[in-house]
């Protein structure tokens, strides 16, 4: 499984972080900057271009369909991969979109977003089942995703603040709680909910544990 993990993040590299590279160096040099704010649709590039700089963002995110390799990589990857993952590259993909992609947020693009909700609650019910406490956050985190382009959809500032502030919520929140698991799996060798409980003993660590939650919660 780890195996095939290697092979699922190095096909997501492949796909994306490069293709990323040569679309945002072919930009500013048909526009002359690397600035955002000195893009525009009149300088002759392709509606294409843009769009496919969407899709590009859209996969680190990810958002359906492009989510398939986050649960694999989550759960055979390190926890500190698992951490700059989920409090650092995904955000990433968010801020990417909100500054390169804000004109795909139409009404057409509505019909996406209701897609998403939907498969979000199928992702929500599949973390109730799972026991394996890498995968159950990496598919909690694929239901709550959604929220921030809700948040962009609607367009006004106080919208935006707060799909970025949901986000720091999602960064610090999962990263708490990888960090926890990744303490949970040096003493006991497991990552199983089940056989978990037997490692959550004494005051302190309990504490610790109901704060993690709660700060997973609050997101």
């Amino acid at each position: 499984e780890r195996f095939l993990a290697g092979w699922y993040f190095c096909g997501y590299l492949l796909s994306t972080s490069l293709p990323l590279v040569l679309i945002l160096l072919y930009l500013s040099s048909v526009e002359g900057s690397f600035y955002f704010t000195d893009w525009s649709n009149e300088s002759g590039v392709s509606m294409i271009v843009y769009y496919l700089l969407s899709f590009v963002f859209f996969t680190k995110v990810p958002l359906v369909p492009f989510h398939t390799w986050l649960p694999i990589v989550h759960a055979e990857a390190t926890s500190i991969v698992s951490i700059f993952l989920s409090g650092y590259i995904m955000k990433l993909g968010l801020l990417g979109v909100y500054r390169c992609a804000y004109f795909i947020f139409n009404v057409e693009f509505l019909w996406y977003l209701f897609l998403c909700c939907v498969v979000a609650v199928f992702f929500l019910i599949t973390s109730c089942n799972e026991l394996d406490g890498k995968r159950w956050l990496a598919f909690l985190s694929l239901s709550h995703i959604v929220v921030p382009f809700l948040g962009f959809y609607i367009g006004d500032w106080t919208s935006v603040n707060f799909s970025f502030f949901y986000c720091l919520g999602h960064g610090l929140g999962a990263g708490i709680v990888f960090g926890l698991l990744w303490f949970f799996y040096d003493v006991s060798h497991t990552r199983n909910w089940v056989l978990l409980k037997s490692s959550i003993n004494g005051v302190w660590l309990m504490i610790l544990v109901v704060f993690s939650m709660l700060s997973l919660c609050s997101f």
